[in-house]
């Protein structure tokens, strides 16, 4: 695979990685406003014009399959 490629991967997986530990989180810990940045800054970035540079993945997609895997 190409390594550009695997480093957008990459990136896109550990975004999902940190929004779906921040979520937990944040439910455990709701005052905590670091959480709730982190969850905006994976958000912004899923629906960014550089995810869509970086992917032909549907960010929107990738953040409504973490939302299930939460409740």
């Amino acid at each position: 695979m190409n390594p550009w490629k695997e480093l957008a991967n990459a990136m896109i997986v550990q975004a999902a990685k940190d929004y779906h530990s921040a979520a937990i989180q944040h439910k455990k810990h709701p005052k905590r406003i670091r959480h709730i940045q982190m969850m905006q800054d994976c958000e912004n970035f899923f629906l960014s014009d550089w995810f869509c540079i970086l992917t032909e993945l549907n960010g929107e997609n990738i953040l409504q399959r973490i939302r299930g895997e939460l409740k």
